[in-house]
């Protein structure tokens, strides 16, 4: 009984010493889970300001995920959402992603965010480190942080062509401005041709759920610490005599 009793201890002690960790990884993956949600609602994915004969005053677009907002000088901002109709694939060029595909993915790696949250709760309010609940954290933090990347790798390389065709467009309407102008005596040409502006703003979404992804891969790897801690402590548990099968160390 006495070396049953202290056995027990010591597992009691050795779940003590990984709680913490458990601890830390429950905070990283609840940020995690902020970050990503924060990203997908703030209208950041894609920054771009306009100004041209079409809009003389000048227009901004900020698009989200599920939304977009674009804002006038003379007037106020009007506030849009992004619906499956307005995504028609033969529409969209090779590569670049549709709008059902962002919303699902970044819908589908918060939703794991939160699974693992869950997990690792119960994990930490039974006490009692479970092996399989922590595995299944940790695959399914893995699939989330895929996920996410993918979707930044996508979006990251559409605000990059919609960057260069901005540049295009732009260089053509000034060849075109020239070509008007050309022979004409007028002083002011630089603020004629400073009229046109077609500009990509920093992504600032992007860059917050780039930030979600590292606090994702530090609840990743703290989700591999616990379990190989509670592997090791487990074994440590176990004793095998011969021919006899394992067994553990407080019914030997």
């Amino acid at each position: 009984m006495e070396a049953e009793h202290e056995n027990q201890s010591q597992r009691n002690q050795r779940q003590k010493q990984n709680r913490p960790m458990v601890m830390c990884c429950l905070i990283m993956v609840g940020l995690t889970f902020i970050i990503w949600l924060v990203a997908m609602a703030t209208p950041g994915w894609i920054v771009a300001y306009v100004r041209n004969d079409l809009y003389p005053t000048g227009v901004s677009l900020k698009m989200s995920l599920f939304y977009y907002v674009t804002c006038e000088s003379t007037r106020t901002c009007d506030l849009l959402a992004i619906s499956w109709d307005m995504a028609d694939p033969s529409s969209y060029p090779p590569n670049k992603p549709s709008i059902p595909e962002i919303q699902i993915v970044s819908t589908f790696a918060i939703i794991l965010c939160g699974a693992v949250f869950v997990l690792e709760l119960v994990n930490l309010r039974i006490f009692i480190l479970n092996p399989s609940k922590t595995v299944t954290s940790a695959i399914l933090m893995l699939i989330a942080i895929v996920s996410e990347t993918v979707l930044i790798g996508r979006t990251g390389r559409l605000v990059t062509r919609v960057t260069d065709e901005f540049k295009r467009i732009h260089r053509s309407e000034l060849a075109d401005l020239e070509r008007k102008l050309r022979g004409a005596d007028i002083t002011n040409i630089e603020d004629i041709i400073s009229f046109f502006v077609y500009r990509i703003d920093f992504p600032y979404s992007i860059f917050i759920a780039s930030l979600g992804v590292l606090t994702g891969v530090l609840a990743f790897t703290f989700i591999i610490i616990v379990f190989y801690r509670n592997r090791k402590s487990q074994r440590s548990d176990t004793v095998c005599d011969g021919d006899n099968p394992c067994r553990s160390k407080s019914t030997s």
